[in-house]
């Protein structure tokens, strides 16, 4: 008997076949429509995903053979135990990844990581363009300078003489302040920092989105794209103000900042490690902004003006 009212949950139906994915090859589970030679049918159906499907032929004796169907239970309307056959579809998927963005890249693209020697963490190429009539790569004062740092190596991805693609020449100085209370803080505006290079080093394309078509102010209400190297693959979200203001712990112990005229976009779309990922404006495929950081509710970053 099957009937629509005694169909399973999906959730049901994930917990019961779980243990398949502790079967060599098969990578994920999910109930959707099942597709027959490409084409979708409207018969719900237990999706198996597997790193490379396989002819039964070709199958070993060790091998998992996904059933054509799988038997669940449900309980009628009296009470009495109902079995409930339910189709399964396999798809190849490939192996699982993390999206990552941690490769070494040659021309260092937008959306990679970085990293500064003397730096205890790592964070994003925002992008490599034309900032104050100098190609530059741009990224946060916090992920490579921290104040400082002028002239350190820049690696991408990790630290290592075959990985370096320049040097710290400039940032925009943060004002710091040892607690959190100061009463008259300077606000800050920026947070960038940038390594001087050539498109034969650097790259102007940001991975997944391609060459931006220059630098310019925000738009407040309009869409933008990133690609942080911890996130890896693109986000969207709107600029919801130009006037943010926050105080946040600066890298490092004891130290704190504030901001003001920073970008707040509607969502929290990044991680930790895209700081320094670009804002690309949907509309023109211009940059106009540099993540700096986020809360549980929004991502923001600074403007890029001056320029």
């Amino acid at each position: 008997m099957n009937s629509v009212e005694n169909t399973p949950s999906e959730a049901a139906l994930i917990e019961a076949v779980k243990p398949w994915l502790s079967r060599p090859n098969i990578v994920g589970l999910d109930v959707g429509e099942k597709t027959v030679n490409g084409q979708p049918t409207d018969v719900r159906a237990i999706v198996v995903h597997v790193v490379k499907k396989l002819p039964l032929a070709q199958l070993g004796a060790e091998d998992f053979r996904i059933p054509e169907a799988y038997a669940a239970h449900v309980l009628g309307p009296d009470g009495e135990v109902l079995e409930v056959t339910v189709p399964t579809d396999v798809v190849e998927v490939g192996q699982p990844r993390l999206d990552i963005n941690n490769e070494r890249i040659r021309p260092a693209e937008g959306g990679y990581q970085i990293r500064a020697e003397n730096m205890n963490g790592s964070g994003t190429l925002g992008v490599n363009i034309v900032w104050a009539s100098k190609y530059r790569l741009m990224t946060n004062n916090h992920v490579i300078a921290c104040n400082g740092n002028a002239g350190a190596d820049v690696y991408q991805p990790v630290n290592g003489a075959n990985n370096k693609i320049g040097v710290v020449n400039g940032f925009i100085p943060v004002v710091t302040y040892p607690n959190p209370t100061e009463p008259h803080p300077h606000y800050n505006t920026q947070d960038l920092a940038w390594t001087y290079l050539t498109p034969a080093v650097g790259s102007p394309e940001i991975t997944q989105i391609g060459v931006p078509s220059g630098v310019r102010a925000p738009v407040a209400g309009e869409s933008v794209v990133l690609v942080g190297k911890q996130t890896g693959t693109v986000r969207k979200a709107k600029i919801a103000s130009l006037a943010y203001a926050t105080t946040t712990q600066w890298p490092g112990p004891g130290s704190y900042a504030w901001f003001d005229t920073l970008i707040r976009l509607d969502a929290n779309v990044t991680q930790p490690g895209d700081s320094g990922s670009a804002y690309v404006a949907l509309s023109d495929g211009k940059v106009v902004g540099i993540h700096v950081g986020g809360n549980a509710a929004f991502s923001f970053g600074c403007q890029l003006a001056p320029y």
